[in-house]
């Protein structure tokens, strides 16, 4: 795996878990809401990656701990988030561009 995405999630995410391709950055490193968003954009950034293509909603929620409403449709509807893994991100850093 590409050393410097793995440092960059690390540092993003704060996470202590093993990374491995199938790793997933929104269910397993409960990355969500606007830290998601930050992270995105300086996954972008950093890496220099088009993401004209991608769909935050689909991959991400809303804030989890401001708003109750917010809490209750993600225990609900949570699930319905499609998979974002690391591998998907390793792509899109050699590509350059987010698939469409």
């Amino acid at each position: 795996m590409h050393k410097n995405l793995l440092q960059f999630i690390k540092q993003h995410t704060k996470t202590q878990k093993v990374l491995k391709p199938t790793t997933r950055v929104n269910h397993d490193l409960g990355l969500d809401g606007d830290d998601a968003l930050e992270f995105m954009q300086a996954y972008a950034e950093t890496f220099n990656v088009d993401l004209t293509n991608f769909a935050f909603k689909s991959y991400f929620g809303e804030e989890k701990g401001i708003n109750p409403v917010a809490l209750i449709r993600y225990l609900l509807k949570g699930s319905e988030l499609k998979p974002l893994t690391i591998e998907m991100l390793m792509d899109a850093s050699i590509s350059k561009v987010w698939p469409a």
